[in-house]
């Protein structure tokens, strides 16, 4: 039976932080905390997948709907998820599209720590509509694509990630390419819009950009930002805390769209 979102978290990734240890939660919170990489213990990426699912799903819905019209009826979509963590760039289409989806939406996504690609498995198994087809995939070389009407690619808070390598950088950009070649393409990034000198030292975005040149890539970027209040899980029960985002005036999410000419 297919759930809605509450439904799948509660019955998916909220059982299994609650097996975690305090002890458990309080170092993945501490070491880590939104910067999972490949090789961390299982605990942390439990704990990132529980805390920030939810808000990272906001921030995508945020972004599809500036993008606009994005497929026409009876279409279908395929869509690359860089750096997917447990799907919530799928969960955002998902929700986004409820009331009119396409034919098919093959989602495929790439996540290099196991444990996040599980829970990502679980996760939009419980969710998945039946226009959903979904996969994951430890790196972006030599996927499986298939032929679709439009291609989605997306890196949600993943640019600022101490773990992306140049290789990775340009074994996405030419990823990029590869779809470009078989249809119409868009690329969406969303970072979180801050002044922090630290995250503005790890920002690959102006590195991907040179990648994407490099690969004979031409594009149009089209940048916004929005304020978005961050949805908490609450430890003790269900549903959701409110964290507003800092003054009515800060946009503390930032969208980049990349469309390439036909």
């Amino acid at each position: 039976m297919q759930m809605n979102y509450d439904e799948a978290f509660d019955a998916t990734l909220r059982p299994r932080h609650d097996l975690l240890s305090g002890e458990e939660i309080q170092a993945a919170e501490r070491r880590r905390h939104g910067r999972l990489l490949r090789d961390d213990p299982e605990c942390y990426a439990m704990v990132d997948a529980f805390k920030l699912h939810r808000a990272h799903t906001d921030a995508f819905k945020l972004a599809i709907e500036g993008r606009g019209p994005f497929m026409g009826q009876g279409q279908t979509v395929c869509a690359v998820d860089l750096g997917a963590g447990a799907g919530n760039v799928a969960a955002a289409l998902v929700e986004a599209w409820a009331s009119e989806p396409p034919v098919r939406l093959t989602y495929i996504g790439v996540e290099p720590h196991s444990l996040m690609r599980r829970l990502g498995v679980e996760f939009l198994r419980a969710l998945a509509p039946p226009w959903l087809d979904l996969a994951f995939a430890e790196t972006s070389t030599g996927l499986s694509i298939p032929r679709a009407d439009h291609y989605l690619v997306t890196l949600n808070y993943v640019l600022q990630q101490p773990g992306v390598t140049e290789r990775d950088l340009r074994d996405w950009a030419a990823l990029v390419a590869t779809l470009y070649s078989m249809g119409r393409t868009c690329l969406l990034c969303i970072s979180p819009n801050s002044i922090s000198p630290a995250l503005e030292e790890l920002d690959r975005t102006e590195a991907l950009r040179q990648e994407m040149s490099a690969a004979g890539l031409v594009f149009q970027l089209h940048s916004a930002s929005r304020r978005m209040d961050r949805r908490m899980p609450r430890e003790d029960s269900r549903g959701w805390i409110v964290q507003p985002a800092r003054g009515a005036d800060w946009h503390n999410v930032r969208i980049e769209r990349y469309e390439f000419p036909l």
